[in-house]
């Protein structure tokens, strides 16, 4: 299968899913409201800094060995699994008393928060080693079916039918709980009995991505937390939503990495440095092609979206804004942590990490205690600087660069000509005729930006793909 048929399936399934994920989620925040909506994130906040300092970097490592040995991957992931098991048990009483006294500084001290925590640190490690697993033996469709379609359209269902009993913050957290068990029994049936694990090789082959994975993570979940103790639940609603927008901005990015690295992992093994400067060219000009538009979009009608949500979240637009726009660079710079990452270089990701966690966390302190806004601005300024770290090393280190000259005007383009349309169509009122037309306008963009592209492989994809639409 080709690297562009790969990207389609795992896209499609990680576009449905997050297009569903998006909807729920504005649908959520609105039957919440901002301060119930906020609560939920608090807790999930709390459930992902666990699982960010608990992860110690296995998902990583399975992917990279499961690249370069199909036939090892799953006993790799069956110690992965029972390490994870052991060490949650080794580390329940630190987890316990931590979550206790801090859950009693923001008032969201009970029983029910603690034992919700640490079952999804549990249930969420099982789940990320799943789909690590299936990217690692180049399967990522499975893992955009389960991660980005089956768990949220779960998820949704549950969280309807738990609102009717239970019509606050809790119906949430549950269902979120509920999704999770989905990906824990499929990897059940997949665990083999093993003799000994190896603790000593996955320490010494691990502890790199670890460490990335706490400086890279970890301010993401912690952010909602600072934004709860300078402020308040519906702050963090408002942030919340702007992380939940954001995202649409990394989906196709995500699936491409998801892609790319195993095949980043294999072309490094064989030093075919030719392949990979072509997968990462290729990779860039899609994600570009495909998210420019979207991105403009939504940062052209935050507003317009909030006011949907309700009138708490007005308040919200300049928070919303602002993580956005760091989201707009992600749309262009290139898989270059993934590359990173597996060509064995990951020791830049570390520092990028430690950069993005000190940027994130100093800025934060500052902003937050003082203005609604300030974690946002936080979060941005991290984003923008990693990335921006993360082109200049992959250049200087591989002579790898996202685009040509020719490209990289021909997306500026792109991007220039979207604006204009989207602030045409903005002025729209009536609201249906205005989200079709819209996401109308969006399609035919990316075709049209595929179409004319200057390179031909993209152009012969799209006269593939249509072909294939068409019959």
């Amino acid at each position: 299968m080709t690297l562009f048929k790969k990207s389609v399936k795992t896209f499609s399934w990680s576009f449905l899913g997050s297009g569903l994920g998006f909807v729920f989620q504005l649908l959520i925040a609105r039957i919440l409201g901002a301060s119930e909506f906020g609560k939920a994130n608090v807790i999930l906040g709390f459930v992902g800094t666990y699982y960010t300092l608990l992860n110690f970097g296995l998902p990583t490592l399975l992917i990279r060995e499961s690249a370069k040995n199909k036939n090892n991957s799953i006993n790799l992931f069956s110690n992965f699994f029972y390490l994870y098991f052991i060490l949650d048990i080794i580390f329940l009483p630190v987890i316990y008393f931590t979550l206790r006294y801090s859950l009693r500084n923001i008032g969201l001290w009970n029983i029910f928060n603690i034992v919700i925590i640490l079952l999804m640190i549990f249930l969420t490690q099982t789940a990320n080693l799943l789909y690590a697993y299936f990217i690692g033996i180049k399967k990522q469709n499975y893992t955009s079916f389960l991660r980005d379609t089956l768990t949220r359209l779960i998820r949704i269902f549950s969280f309807f039918l738990i609102y009717i009993f239970i019509s606050n913050y809790i119906s949430y957290i549950l269902a979120a709980l509920i999704s999770f068990f989905v990906p824990l029994f499929i990897a059940l049936f997949r665990i083999k009995k093993i003799k000994n694990i190896k603790i000593k090789w996955i320490l010494i082959n691990s502890w790199q991505f670890y460490l990335i994975s706490i400086t890279y993570t970890l301010y993401n979940s912690l952010s909602k937390i600072l934004q709860k103790l300078y402020a308040t639940n519906e702050t963090v609603g408002y942030l919340s939503v702007g992380i939940t927008l954001g995202s649409i901005g990394v989906i196709l990015g995500s699936s491409l990495a998801s892609v790319s690295m195993p095949e980043f992992a294999h072309a490094w093994k064989e030093k075919n440095m030719k392949k990979i400067d072509l997968i990462f060219k290729e990779v860039s000009r899609w994600n570009a092609y495909v998210m420019l538009p979207i991105v403009i979009f939504l940062l052209l009608n935050v507003k317009r979206i909030l006011e949907f949500l309700g009138k708490d979240y007005a308040n919200g637009t300049i928070i919303v804004s602002i993580i956005l726009i760091s989201q707009f660079l992600n749309s262009f710079v290139g898989p270059n942590g993934t590359l990173l990452n597996m060509s064995g270089y990951q020791r830049f990701e570390i520092y990028n990490g430690i950069a993005m966690i000190i940027t994130g966390t100093t800025i934060g302190i500052l902003l937050g205690p003082k203005f609604s806004w300030g974690i946002a601005v936080s979060l941005a300024i991290a984003t923008i600087i990693v990335n921006l770290l993360k082109f200049i090393e992959v250049g200087i280190i591989h002579k790898i660069y996202p685009y040509n000259i020719k490209t990289f005007v021909y997306i500026i383009l792109e991007g220039f000509y979207s604006f204009i349309l989207f602030l045409l169509f903005k002025k729209i009122n009536q609201t249906i005729l205005w989200f079709l037309l819209n996401s109308i306008l969006i399609l035919v963009t990316i075709i049209f930006t595929f179409r004319f592209s200057p390179n031909i492989e993209d152009r012969n994809i799209i006269k593939k793909f249509i072909n294939k639409i068409l019959r």
